[in-house]
Order: C-alpha cells, then sequence, then structure tokens
C-alpha cells in the first residue's frame, strides 16, 4: 500500500493537483487522500481506478509471475488472479483455506464481480506464488494536452 500511496502522490504532483483538488473532484475528504498516499488506508481496486482517473492516469494491476515464467499480457483483473492459481496448480478452495476466505469469494474476486482492497490483492497473490504490483499511467493526451476518453 505504502508503494501504491508514493505512486498516487507522485502521479498527482504530476498533474499539479493538490491533495485538497483531487479530493474535490472525488467527493471526498483531503484527509482520506493524504491517507492514501502515505499508505495508512487500504482502499479498493475500484477506488484507485477512481483516484487514477482523477488525476489523468489509467490504473491497471499486475499479477507478475516470480521472475521464472511472465507473460505479460494485458487480461482483466480476475482473469489475471485466475491465471496466476491455475499456473501454482491450486484450487481455488486452496487459496481460500490459504486466506481463511470461503471459496465463493475467491470466485466471485476471479470472475470481477467482487471489488476487492489493495491488501487481499497482496494477500491474493502471495498465496498463488506471485508478486503483485499497481501501475499508474498517464493517460494517453492528444496534442493540445487533452486526455482522450
Amino acid at each position: 500500500m505504502i508503494e501504491f500511496g508514493r505512486r498516487l502522490r507522485d502521479a498527482r504532483t504530476q498533474a499539479g493537483l493538490s491533495q485538497a483538488e483531487v479530493a474535490t473532484r472525488l467527493g471526498i475528504r483531503q484527509s482520506y487522500v493524504s491517507r492514501v498516499e502515505r499508505g495508512a488506508q487500504n482502499i479498493s481496486v475500484l477506488a484507485c481506478v477512481r483516484f487514477a482517473q482523477a488525476m489523468g492516469c489509467l490504473f491497471s494491476t499486475e499479477f507478475m509471475p516470480k521472475p521464472r515464467d511472465g507473460d505479460g499480457d494485458g487480461i482483466a483483473f480476475g482473469r489475471r488472479l485466475r491465471e496466476a492459481r491455475e499456473r501454482a496448480g491450486l484450487s481455488q478452495a486452496d487459496v481460500a483455506a490459504h486466506l481463511g476466505i470461503t471459496q465463493s469469494y475467491v470466485s466471485r474476486v476471479e470472475r470481477g464481480d467482487q471489488n476487492i482492497t489493495l491488501s487481499a490483492c497482496e494477500a491474493f497473490a502471495q498465496a498463488v506464488g506471485c508478486i503483485f504490483s499497481t501501475v499508474l499511467t498517464p493517460s494517453p493526451r492528444d496534442p493540445d494536452g487533452i486526455a482522450e476518453e
């Protein structure tokens, strides 16, 4: 969470925005933005997307296999998690037991029906032997400097 907060702060300052401006765009308190940037606030993946959009960035996640076998394609979050679990030779029930959650929760996450927090993403990645990282990328801009939609 701390690394994501640092990336978020860097993206915000690069966009020339204050914490208060980001908070206004999102309809939240500036103190919440501050906690997220310090890594003191665990937020959901959906909230990460909203933060990135407020700063004109794209947000993506990566479940990267440990250095021995990367694939790097751009598939959806839940599918990446499922593929990482399958590469590890684990069932949904195995992951659920390891994390102390239900198999149905794992299934909902893999289908994209369950919004989860960054710390939960890290726990899932660890359970399947992967490295989890977040990526903030500036949105494509046209020659006039306006973000494309």
